[in-house]
């Protein structure tokens, strides 16, 4: 049987807010910006992250 790949975990904008430093438009203007390194995935109206690229602007956050 073929080893399948990582499924990849995507998060939401309000579950980022819970534990990014920052207001809601702060983050948005960020990410507009390049400030932050996060690209966002659209569904519909919902706007996914990954969660592997929120982990890394966490990190480099905090540096």
């Amino acid at each position: 049987m073929p080893a399948t790949p990582e499924s990849k975990q995507y998060v939401r904008l309000k579950n980022i807010l819970q534990r990014f430093p920052v207001c809601r438009t702060t983050l948005l203007e960020g990410i507009k910006s390049g400030r932050f390194k996060l690209t966002p995935i659209k569904n519909g109206r919902c706007v996914f992250f990954d969660a592997q690229e929120v982990e890394l602007a966490l990190q480099k956050l905090a540096e």
